[in-house]
């Protein structure tokens, strides 16, 4: 009995002498860490008097109600972070002690926000490579409810706002030489969950979309939107030159096989199948303010020139609409084109191809202004220099009354008549392209308006004697060129279609007086 005793009596004695030892090493490594995170900050960040737990027999590391704030002169906030809490769990003694590996079981993050304040005079020259002593690996982490908020440091404008991110990575490893590439990591698996992003673009345009999520590979997004931050008026008294007014909306977007990461020192995005229903875009461009005259380069070019690699195999877009509106005279209304149910299959839509081996391959049809039907085939291929193309379609049932729309406000013509199909086939680079144009239509009619859409008679009458009213004096009962064009580089690539078909339309429909 005594011995038993004896026994129970050391075996309390050892059990209180080890849980005194483990309250002695926890509080001297608490003391260890809050001093490592006192020196390791800049004179310039202020801690506050967070709460932080070490348990070596849970092996657990907790830190609740953290707060960093970098100042100026310690006066002018810049940079801040909010963490409710932080926990790391399961270090791995052997690796660390043995192979220089701090590796954990879980690392999770819940509720806090990160602000940032961009630097004008940051460049690339000023950013330092890090030298990470010890590899980390992360078997999980974890990321719940953090908002990432960036301003302009100058005038306090929010630039980007990401708000109730949710992260869950898996097996992540950071080592010196990952923590300086673009993604300072590398990871098996990722999904998250953000509840509403917001993007300053650029001064006139913002970005913003909601239920931002990505689980086994599929990324979906709600409420995708781009738009101008002004007024379609708004925007001309601050532009210096000729820039569209933008409003694109996109209900719901859905990527399957969704990939992101780096190769080879380049980030890269791919998508297996994208498919965008019911967007809409409406584009207003005010003709008035002063030309843009840089070089605007062909959407091959633009796409080659990303600064990373992109690849899309298809893209599905589904029961689109487009309204294109050009104000050309101050004291009239924009010219308007409109265009419905707009469907379209996109293929090998991709910056990572070797050269000459896939074209991109876009294929339209859709309804357009009220009575007309128009298909399109647009190829190009985007490792080519010369940025070759192929757009090629046809329009058909087209009431010529319907253009009056654009005509009207932008030329002072009202048209009559109809198309009954005309067909192209643009073949063209960045200099030049030639089009073969056919067209049959009747009772072609042209009436010259003043500003005040009073019919001027006798020009409209001499007008009409040099069109012909209709194609049915031809044998086939279409008429038919061919015509070389000479692009504006200082235009867009829809410009560049348009005067290949305005070059057509005048040369079959016109009286040829030589």
């Amino acid at each position: 009995m005594m011995n038993i005793k004896k026994i129970a009596f050391k075996l309390l004695i050892i059990t209180t002498s080890c849980v005194v030892i483990l309250g002695i090493f926890n509080y001297f490594i608490e003391n260890k860490i809050r001093n490592i995170i006192t020196e390791s900050l800049s004179e310039n960040v202020l801690v506050n008097n967070y709460q932080l737990s070490v348990s070596l027999f849970r092996n657990q590391f907790v830190v609740n109600n953290v707060s960093l704030v970098s100042k100026i002169n310690n006066k002018y906030e810049t940079d801040s972070l909010y963490l409710q809490q932080l926990k790391i769990q399961g270090l791995n003694l052997p690796k660390f002690l043995f192979k220089n590996i701090v590796e954990f079981n879980e690392v999770s993050i819940e509720e806090g926000f990160i602000k940032l304040f961009s630097k004008d005079n940051f460049s690339e020259k000023q950013k330092k490579n890090f030298n990470l002593k010890n590899a980390v690996s992360i078997k999980n982490f974890y990321v719940k409810n953090v908002d990432f908020i960036t301003k302009e440091l100058s005038d306090g404008i929010e630039k980007t706002a990401i708000k109730e991110v949710s992260l869950d990575f898996q097996k992540v490893w950071v080592d010196s030489i990952t923590v300086n590439a673009k993604i300072p990591f590398t990871y098996e698996k990722v999904g998250f969950s953000i509840g509403e992003i917001y993007i300053r673009m650029n001064d006139f345009d913002e970005f913003r979309t909601k239920n931002f999520t990505l689980e086994n590979n599929i990324l979906l997004a709600k409420d995708v939107s781009i738009q101008t931050i002004y007024t379609e008026e708004e925007l001309s008294i601050h532009l210096k030159t000729e820039r569209d007014y933008t409003d694109l909306k996109i209900p719901e977007l859905r990527m399957d096989g969704f990939k992101f990461g780096t190769r080879d020192t380049l980030f890269f995005v791919e998508n297996k199948k994208v498919n965008i229903k019911n967007a809409s875009l409406h584009v207003y461009r005010d003709k008035t303010v002063t030309d843009d005259l840089r070089v605007k380069p062909l959407f091959s070019k633009a796409i080659r020139e990303l600064p990373f690699l992109l690849t899309n195999d298809s893209i599905f877009l589904e029961n689109a609409a487009i309204t294109y509106e050009e104000k050309v005279h101050p004291d009239q209304s924009a010219g308007k084109l409109f265009f419905t149910n707009l469907n379209a299959i996109i293929t090998d839509f991709s910056n990572s191809f070797l050269t000459g081996k896939k074209k991109t391959i876009i294929d339209v049809n859709s309804s357009f202004m009220k009575s007309a039907t128009i298909e399109v085939r647009w190829d190009f291929d985007i490792t080519s220099l010369s940025d070759d193309f192929s757009f090629k379609g046809n329009v058909s049932g087209l009431t010529v009354s319907d253009i009056n729309y654009f005509t009207r406000p932008t030329i002072n013509v009202e048209l009559n008549g109809e198309v009954k199909k005309a067909y192209f086939d643009i073949e063209g680079n960045h200099t030049s392209s030639q089009i073969d144009f056919k067209i049959t239509y009747d009772d072609l009619k042209v009436t010259i308006v003043d500003n005040g859409k009073r019919k001027k008679k006798i020009l409209s009458t001499l007008t009409n004697i040099l069109i012909k009213k209709d194609s049915k004096n031809e044998v086939t009962n279409y008429r038919e060129v061919q015509s070389h064009v000479v692009r504006n580089k200082d235009k867009s690539f829809f410009n560049y279609l348009w005067i290949n078909l305005e070059e057509g339309l005048k040369q079959t429909m016109l009286v040829n007086l030589l």
